[in-house]
């Protein structure tokens, strides 16, 4: 495992203040209570980023968004096609729903998603989300230029 806290240390150095947490897939949900139902799936990061503070999300906290249940793993591809959030989101012309077919997903019955600090991370997370500035991106873009940055739904980027 690396050292985090000094990865931390080392992005705020290098792009000024910025926030980052990582993402911790989890087979189970065991010893996580629930964080609470949000709108969509990219809510619990976006305030894990604001905050500073963990969020350890199980299924039901996901359940505000079928897109994003279904890419993480917490519903079927069926499940989010039928959910009548699904077909307003088709309908407002915000995602075709060929699109929505070919979306990457965690495999089905993942236990929990945990969004922690970058800093208080005590295993590899799968990814690091971080909120930057148009500044900051080009400098993040200029260090890796092979990044490719996705479009939506944004829940896209934790597969």
């Amino acid at each position: 495992m690396s050292d985090y806290a000094s990865l931390a240390r080392r992005l705020e150095a290098a792009l000024g203040a910025s926030e980052a947490v990582g993402v911790v897939i989890q087979a189970s949900d065991r010893d996580a209570p629930p964080t609470g139902a949000v709108e969509a799936s990219c809510v619990h990061w976006s305030k894990a980023l604001a905050t500073g503070s963990t969020r350890r999300t199980v299924a039901a906290d996901h359940a505000g968004c079928s897109v994003g249940s279904y890419v993480h793993g917490f519903a079927t591809r069926e499940q989010a096609a039928q959910a009548e959030d699904t077909a307003m989101l088709v309908a407002a012309g915000w995602v075709e729903p060929e699109a929505l077919a070919e979306l990457p997903t965690l495999p089905a019955g993942t236990g929990r998603l945990d969004y922690v600090p970058i800093a208080e991370l005590e295993v590899d997370p799968e990814l690091v989300l971080l909120s930057l500035s148009p500044e900051q991106l080009m400098a993040v873009q200029a260090a890796i230029p092979a990044l490719k940055l996705t479009g939506k739904p944004q829940c896209q980027v934790v597969p």
